[in-house]
């Protein structure tokens, strides 16, 4: 028969922000193969990420960063953080750079190469794809003269790469596979998909949800973000006939939530509070308030059962994490436990701030603005510090 790999929707598998290495996992599931005296497999190994829909990416994101890797789909099973290095040579100034392969290896995708090697320091070049689409477009300019040069990019399929790959590795220790790899959704799509019983060989667990919220906030991981609102989007009860993606239903648990809380997440006078079409803030259609983060940072500080764990998820700023840099050598460096955000023509800090024993939620949203973003961090670091 098959061998299925059953996805939960953690994001975090073969993560490289969690120690012991990449690929524990891997030598855990064939350790567990070969215990049960498996040596041979008939069918075919397939990913169930059925957990999630298939929309990986949400309609609203811009296609500029549909293939990068700060924007990779969130699937019901992730690995890798579903991104790869592609490693290129660079020549003289004007010459197209020459591929030279991913890391991890995914054979499968298939580049179409219109970079130049150009006189500058750093790159401004976008790998740009569509999610489950195994074609990648190369444009723009790479440093020239560059022995190795790395992008990175997004796995298109991270289920169906996580089948290839687990096939791969079983043959390399001998143990037969006769199928091709698959996932649910081909397996749906050609009519082949059998619920059946299925014998549990073996669990993998996530780390916690404190240590997953932690990650997402210090580095700003957008997958985890949109993993985390799918993932309490599993608890949301459709009406009937109601069509509704997984974005959605994480979306409106999000909204219905709040409510409950008594902040104010519906148009009024000035403003929409909360408009979400996703979890990691990639879609530009996405609008917060400064006021809205505000009362949420306090009711997480005053009223939360898990108030500490969500201010720890928050770097401190000048020491660590997306803020190293913010604030630091200033009077507030330490002192500042923020979460920055920033997309084209945006950048924005929340958290908190303590001074003279005293601690302050804090929100600065900066939208619209037309000088460099670097011009705009000082002068949102130059509000904090005459503010505290």
């Amino acid at each position: 028969g098959n061998l299925y790999i059953k996805g939960s929707g953690d994001p975090s598998l073969g993560s490289s922000h969690f120690a012991p290495g990449q690929n524990k996992f891997l030598s855990t599931w064939i350790a567990a193969l070969q215990k049960a005296g498996i040596k041979h497999i008939t069918g075919s190994v397939i990913s169930d990420e059925s957990i999630f829909d298939t929309e990986g990416v949400s309609i609203k994101w811009l296609r500029e960063d549909m293939g990068n890797y700060y924007a990779p789909g969130s699937y019901g099973i992730s690995i890798f953080d579903n991104m790869y290095k592609l490693s290129l040579q660079t020549g003289a100034a004007g010459t197209r750079p020459v591929l030279k392969g991913t890391e991890p290896d995914i054979p499968f995708i298939r580049f179409k190469n219109y970079l130049k090697a150009a006189p500058v320091s750093s790159d401004s070049a976008y790998i740009i794809g569509a999610p489950l689409d195994d074609v990648r477009y190369l444009y723009g300019v790479l440093p020239a003269n560059r022995e190795a040069y790395v992008l990175k990019g997004d796995i298109p399929d991270p289920a169906l790469y996580l089948a290839r790959y687990l096939t791969d590795q079983l043959q390399q220790k001998g143990i037969r596979v006769d199928g091709s790899p698959s996932c649910y959704r081909i397996e749906v799509e050609e009519n082949r998909w059998k619920k059946g019983e299925r014998k549990e060989i073996v669990t993998t667990y996530s780390p916690t949800l404190r240590e997953i919220a932690s990650i997402c906030n210090h580095v700003s991981h957008n997958l985890y973000a949109d993993a985390l609102v799918k993932t309490v989007g599993l608890q949301y009860k459709p009406r009937r006939n109601e069509m509704i993606s997984s974005f959605g239903r994480g979306v409106q648990v999000v909204k219905e939530y709040w409510e409950k809380k008594g902040l104010d997440v519906f148009l009024h006078l000035g403003g929409l509070p909360l408009r979400m079409n996703d979890g990691s803030g990639l879609a530009p259609a996405d609008e917060v308030s400064a006021g809205f983060m505000g009362e949420l940072l306090v009711y997480m500080a005053t009223e939360s059962a898990v108030s500490d764990a969500f201010i720890a998820s928050l770097p401190q700023a000048g020491i660590e994490g997306s803020v190293r840099n913010f604030l630091k050598g200033s009077k507030l460096q330490g002192k500042a436990h923020l979460k920055s955000g920033g997309i084209t023509g945006v950048r924005s800090y929340a958290g908190y701030i303590t001074k003279d024993g005293k601690t302050y939620a804090v929100a600065v949203f900066s939208n619209n603005y037309s000088c460099p973003m670097s011009r705009m961090t000082r002068a949102l670091e130059k509000l904090l510090l005459q503010l505290f």
